[in-house]
């Protein structure tokens, strides 16, 4: 489990300076990295010591992604690729901060150093004092100070309680320093899959200063006026919370919760310091008295049974019952989405501290039902909450209204943690709804096991915008002494997914694929007229090789057919000049099992080829991926002309979902080293409605076959079951599912 650093203290004084994604505060330069997160400048020695180390387990991905941007090397947000820039830059010989960052940072330390002492002349004198209310709370450091609480207007006055003061806390750590903790329970072990690059659940929390107490939520007319936490927003929120009430004993030890919210760094947008949690417990004990008499706001983290009657009677075969996930974070709050016409993530920059008839404005990004992305700041919306989990609300889209209630009996950890949520909100961003997965990295390892954390290379992007957005599904084959890479990508300047198509790349005769510098071969689509769809779309992912032997060398795909139904194909493919024939449709989604779905239809895809003694199956996925019926088939060639569906008989499900593990679709086939076994390699999720994204973990299996030839794909394990590896592996005889 990775560490989290402490991002940037709570200060008082002037707010930090920043420009161009830098900023300095406080004797500190601070570059910005992925989801608003603060890194200072590690020094080239402290660089090489925790690359020597060999381990980053302590360091999150938006760290080496801080320290390439201090040293004006090329940023990334995949660790290991940020991991290796730095790597070759330390071993190199004129690692340097660049010129225009030491000027920078020059240029912000004065400007910060000016404001400050104009701060210190400004400072609140004995007079002023004097006018402020009586009571105090203590520093972080001890001392005392006068706490202004904010005016706000409620509806009718409310009856609050007096908080009592808390107790000191320790001063804040040094940015980039943990903060000392007490004991934390012991750890459960994380259900597989990479580990996250936001703020883990158990890391260490940098606590501040007690946070004021929120004043009464009212009703934002006008909408939110911010577009949501931007990775380069830069805003400096206008106002301080007033006084929190006395803080009761966390659950959790260090974790931050919702009667804690993190206090901000001054001049600092919401989300900048690496504080969440993604636990709820319940809000202060505030005392609203209102002439509706609303039940307490309770818990808001958790899961949401919502119904919409604007969406059943307008599209009815949508369904009736819809999802709703909220995570808190910090004063945030998120919130993914499914209504089935559109789905998506919340956002609202202040979560609600008490229920209340009046809504609470939250911006939202997502994707219509087989219809275009909605990315910004102009996609709005709001919700009441009733108390006792009870919600009301309403979308700007379409005007949907909607309600629902928190599902009942579940803890109080939300099943998608922010951090998730983050990262899928920023998929929705404008600078990423077309070019998201834009690159190909290749993982190596003596073992199975090993390839969790094994060496990696990126070995393929690509400048040209007709080919370079969602590079998916990608297969290695060994072709006449050859190494290609087989994938499918996408034009980044439309629109995902009608334009994509399956490429092939070309790689080296060398003993493996791992050293090989690739070139771009061809795109694999026949000429118009041959294309299997009365549209004539050139739509096709997944695409594999399978070779027949007697017979020839075919590309099998996914593709749409004339009836609008995604199926698997198969064209004649000749390696000479890399070209293809018409496609030919071998299977449609014409089975029960097939037909699970959440607006895009019935599917057939991801067709790839197992071969065992004299017999040829074509392994492939059925059902949509983002449900948890996303499950494989099989088709067994029979020996007729591979172009005819006649000749491949279906079978399935073979592997579907079991022990926790949901959607086990998408898979691969590989030897073990010895070459004695076949060994399966397959997507799955742990969350239990299905997901295309970011949840998913791969998974290995070894593959039987009994007396008859007949495959046995066995059922999903439980992560962190133990298996015997692969046969032909020096290492000792046990090795975990996942990887």
């Amino acid at each position: 489990m990775s560490k989290q650093p402490t991002g940037i203290p709570e200060w008082a004084g002037a707010p930090p300076a920043s420009e161009g994604g830098f900023a300095f505060a406080h004797g500190e330069f601070f570059a910005e990295a992925t989801g608003q997160n603060r890194h200072r400048r590690a020094t080239i020695p402290e660089l090489k010591e925790q690359i020597a180390s060999g381990t980053d387990k302590d360091r999150p991905a938006h760290w080496f992604e801080a320290q390439l941007l201090h040293y004006g090397l090329k940023p990334s947000k995949t660790k290991s690729v940020a991991r290796m820039r730095l790597l070759d830059a330390v071993n190199g010989t004129d690692l340097a901060v660049p010129d225009h960052i030491s000027k920078l940072e020059k240029k912000l330390k004065t400007a910060w150093t000016k404001s400050e002492r104009e701060a210190k002349k400004t400072a609140i004198t004995p007079a002023a004092a004097s006018k402020a209310p009586p009571s105090s709370a203590k520093t972080t450091g001890g001392a005392k100070r006068k706490a202004e609480p904010e005016k706000s207007t409620p509806r009718k006055k409310p009856s609050t309680s007096q908080p009592a003061a808390n107790k000191a806390k320790p001063a804040p750590a040094k940015p980039d320093e943990p903060t000392p903790n007490k004991p934390r329970a012991k750890q459960t072990a994380r259900r597989g899959g990479t580990a996250a690059s936001g703020p883990s659940r158990g890391s260490p929390i940098t606590t501040a200063s007690p946070a004021s107490a929120m004043p009464r939520q009212t009703a934002r007319r006008g909408g939110v006026a911010t577009s949501g936490p931007s990775r380069s927003a830069s805003t400096a929120s206008t106002s301080q919370a007033s006084a929190m009430p006395r803080q009761t004993a966390r659950r959790g030890g260090s974790h931050a919760t919702a009667r804690n919210p993190p206090s901000q760094p001054k001049g600092f947008p919401s989300g900048s310091v690496e504080l969440s949690s993604d636990d709820d417990d319940p809000p202060p004990p505030y005392t609203m008295v209102e002439d509706n008499e609303l039940a307490p706001l309770g818990l808001l983290n958790g899961d949401y049974h919502i119904r919409s009657s604007d969406v059943t009677e307008q599209w009815s075969h949508l369904g009736s019952e819809f999802d709703l996930t909220l995570t808190i974070s910090g004063r945030q709050l998120w919130g993914r989405f499914d209504l089935g016409v559109i789905e998506g993530i919340m956002h609202f920059s202040e979560r609600p501290w008490a229920s209340s008839d009046e809504g609470v404005s939250f911006t939202w990004r997502g994707r219509e039902n087989e219809g275009p992305i909605f990315y910004g700041g102009r996609n709005r919306g709001e919700i009441r909450f009733l108390g006792g989990g009870v919600i009301e609300g309403r979308f700007d889209y379409q005007g949907i209204e909607f309600h629902g209630r928190r599902v009942p009996d579940q803890g109080t950890r939300s099943s998608v943690s922010a951090s998730n949520m983050e990262r899928e909100w920023d998929d929705y961003n404008e600078d990423r709804t077309y070019t998201g997965y834009t690159q190909f990295e290749i993982i190596r390892s003596r073992t199975l096991g090993g390839l969790a954390s094994g060496e990696s290379r990126v070995i393929w992007t690509d400048t040209n915008t007709t080919r370079n957005a969602n590079m998916w599904a990608p297969e290695i084959h060994h072709i006449d002494n050859t190494w290609y890479y087989f994938y499918s990508s996408c034009d980044a300047s439309q629109a995902c997914c009608d334009s994509c198509q399956t490429r092939v790349l070309k790689g080296c005769d060398g003993p493996n694929p791992y050293d090989c510098d690739y070139e771009f071969l061809a795109t694999l689509v026949p000429p118009e007229g041959s294309r299997g769809s009365s549209s004539n779309l050139a739509f096709s992912i997944d695409g594999s090789y399978l070779e027949i032997p007697g017979r020839g060398r075919y590309h099998v795909l996914s593709i749409v057919d004339e009836k609008r139904l995604q199926s698997i194909a198969i064209t004649e493919l000749n390696t000479t000049d890399w070209t293809v024939n018409a496609w030919h449709i071998i299977s449609q989604p014409d089975q029960e099992w097939e037909q699970h779905y959440k607006g895009n239809g019935a599917v057939n895809e991801a067709p790839h080829p197992l071969y065992h003694g004299d017999d040829i199956w074509l392994a492939y996925s059925g059902s949509d991926c983002s449900t948890a019926f996303y499950a494989l088939g099989l088709l067994y060639y029979n020996g007729g002309d591979p172009l005819q569906a006649s000749s491949w008989d279906k079978s399935g499900p073979v592997l579907s979902q079991a022990n926790g593990n949901y959607g086990t679709g998408h898979n691969s086939f590989f030897k073990s080293p010895d070459g004695k076994e076949i060994w399966n390699a397959f997507h799955a999720t742990a969350n239990s409605d299905g997901d295309c994204g970011r949840t998913r973990y791969t998974m290995a299996q070894k593959v039987t076959f009994d007396k008859n030839n007949v495959p046995n794909f066995g059922i999903p394990q439980p992560l962190g079951a133990e298996l015997d590896p692969p046969s032909g592996e020096c290492q000792p005889r046990k090795k975990k599912t996942s990887m």
